[in-house]
Parts: structure tokens; C-alpha cells; sequence
């Protein structure tokens, strides 16, 4: 189980958990933060004696990812992610999750393996021709990869592939185009690329392109020259 197969772990859920933490002085228990992260719609149906698993699904997520930390019924976020000063914690955020799903060891420690697999896929392929969001890209996977390879990347089925691509989307390597029936999603990482120039190039004014991607791809092993592009790139050789 990741992010990808936790349907309601999306961005937005996860950061509203993130913030009810730290705005209730960075500890609450876990009774309050459940009562203050379910609508009011879905504590009606409680009462009524319908269950919902909104909340369980996307704390769960939240822990596995060492966002937030439980003990005894108290719920505190993990210092690494709180910030100083004016930080935007939007930012601290998303730079948390990043850490733990793409650095090597992180990712396999929380469980995230699948994602980076998945994204490194999906970079792989050509933009010209998106993919229907709507869709699940299981033959796809399959025709690149092998038999078995969508289940690997957890993209076997539609609502997986829609999280997924969420996802891709809130770390800057997609985006979307069309609305509703018609809305397509294609690998578009310039967002991502463009908020780590100062870091890949430091005092230099120009690199050689091996040497750019080598340096992206210390940050996002994702990209070309990156474990777990050339991961991907190993099996699309044998595949073929």
C-alpha cells in the first residue's frame, strides 16, 4: 500500500492533517483530529451507524510517511517537518514527502517504492501523446514493461492511475489538459526542474547535459541517469 493505492490519501487531505497538527500547538489527540478532519456530512452517516474510512485510510498514510507521530492517543507532527521563523509550511511540506518518497532509503522505509517506479514510467513516455486520465495505462505498462509490471507500479486499475497522477502532478512532474470526459495527463517535469536550477548549478554559470542530469537525478533518482529511471530503462530493454 502507498499513496497511490491509498485512494484517499491525496495532497490536499494529507496537508489539512499536517496543518490541524500544527495549529493545535503541534499536539492533539487523536479523537479531535479525526472530528475536525471529517465533514460534517460524514459524521452524520457515523451517527446513523455508516462507517467511513476517510480519515483511518489517509492518518494511516500520514504515519506511514512519518508525517505526523502517535503515542498514547497524542498526535504531534515529526519535528523534521515543522519549519522556522516565516518558513511557508505549504513548502516544508511538500519538501517533507519529497525526502521520504524519493530518497532511496526513505522510500523504501515508508513504503513508496511503487510511486517512484511508477513516475519513472511515466516519464518515460512521450507527451504528444497523453494518456486519458480517465483510463487506467495497465495495457500500457504491460506492453513496455511485461506481464505484471502494472501491478508492480500500482497502476492496474483506474483509480489508482488517477491518484497516481495526482500526485505527479502536486510534485511538478505532470500536468493536465482538457476537463472532465476529456481530459488527458502527460509528463511535464519543467516545475519540478525548474525550483532546483540554483541547487544543481550553485556558483556555475553552464553544465555539460551528463553533468545536469547527473545532479537532478541525485535530487530525483527519477530522471535520466537516475537508479530507478535506469531501473525502468533495464526492463524496457528486455522487454523489447
Amino acid at each position: 500500500m502507498s499513496i497511490i493505492s491509498t485512494a484517499a490519501a491525496v495532497p490536499s487531505r494529507l496537508f489539512a492533517i499536517y496543518m490541524a497538527v500544527i495549529e493545535s500547538d503541534r499536539e492533539i489527540s487523536l479523537e479531535e483530529l479525526e472530528h475536525a478532519m471529517t465533514p460534517k456530512s460524514l459524521i452524520k452517516r457515523e451517527n446513523r451507524g455508516d462507517k467511513t474510512s476517510l480519515f483511518k485510510d489517509s492518518f494511516r498514510e500520514a504515519k506511514k510517511l512519518t508525517l505526523v507521530e502517535e503515542n498514547n492517543g497524542m498526535v504531534t507532527v515529526n519535528k523534521n517537518a515543522i519549519g522556522s521563523g516565516e518558513q511557508d509550511l505549504k513548502f516544508i511540506f511538500r519538501k517533507f514527502l519529497e525526502n521520504m518518497i524519493f530518497n532511496p532509503k526513505s522510500n523504501k522505509d515508508t513504503q513508496q517504492t511503487s510511486f517512484v517506479k511508477a513516475l519513472s514510467w511515466f516519464l518515460s513516455q512521450n507527451p504528444l501523446l497523453p494518456l486519458n486520465f480517465k483510463e487506467g495505462p495497465a495495457k500500457a505498462v504491460i506492453k513496455d514493461l511485461g506481464p505484471g509490471k502494472e501491478k508492480e507500479l500500482e497502476l492496474g486499475n483506474e483509480n489508482r492511475a488517477q491518484n497516481f497522477y495526482y500526485w505527479a502532478r502536486y510534485f511538478g512532474f505532470a500536468n493536465f489538459m482538457g476537463v472532465e470526459e476529456n481530459r488527458v495527463v502527460y509528463p511535464d517535469p519543467t516545475t519540478i526542474i525548474k525550483e532546483n536550477l540554483h541547487e544543481i548549478f550553485q556558483e556555475k554559470k553552464e553544465l555539460s547535459i551528463e553533468s545536469f542530469f547527473k545532479k537532478l537525478s541525485n535530487f530525483y533518482p527519477v530522471f535520466e541517469k537516475g537508479v530507478e529511471r535506469e531501473t525502468i530503462n533495464n526492463l524496457f530493454k528486455e522487454k523489447n
